[in-house]
């Protein structure tokens, strides 16, 4: 029989070698989220484990145009938000998170079209300084009107409008 040779350094290199931490994933996606991110999911559903709550304005710190000024404008940001099941602050919002995006671009496309706000104005309702935002979700709108999914979107709200 022969004698079992341990070599001694190796075993002390392993135990000295860091273990491999687990990868952290979205809790919505399971995509790996990167060591930047500090919450518990990734950019696109989120800010970082948010779960939207932080980039929510409550509803006491709403623009004054879709306030006070406008009643069609305020009765357009409930329609929306009934039709997408999302509430008007979660609209108002900055949160990246697919539904609120679709709805907060649903509600400028159809206060350009249907209420004839201008860029600026809805720009400035939504709190941002240029209307480069509201110009994109503008054109994101009108580039996917010819989805039957959109398209259904758009009625609903509009027949909602018009119940109310």
């Amino acid at each position: 029989m022969g004698k079992l040779s341990v070599d001694l350094t190796a075993l002390e290199d392993a135990r000295r070698a860091p273990t491999p931490q687990p990868k952290r994933l979205c809790t919505t996606c399971l995509k790996p989220l990167g060591l930047y991110n500090k919450g518990s999911r990734c950019y696109c559903h989120g800010n970082g484990g948010a779960d939207g709550a932080a980039e929510v304005r409550p509803m006491h710190n709403l623009p004054a145009e879709l306030l006070t000024s406008d009643q069609r404008a305020q009765q357009l940001l409930r329609s929306v938000g009934e039709v997408c099941r999302v509430a008007p602050e979660a609209i108002l919002g900055r949160s990246k998170i697919q539904d609120f995006v679709l709805a907060r671009h649903l509600v400028m496309y159809l206060l350009s079209a249907d209420l004839g706000w201008t860029p600026d104005a809805i720009a400035h309702a939504f709190g941002h300084s240029v209307n480069l935002m509201t110009t994109y979700g503008l054109r994101k709108i009108e580039t996917r009107l010819n989805e039957p999914y959109i398209q259904q979107l758009v009625s609903e709200i509009r027949a909602a409008l018009t119940a109310s």
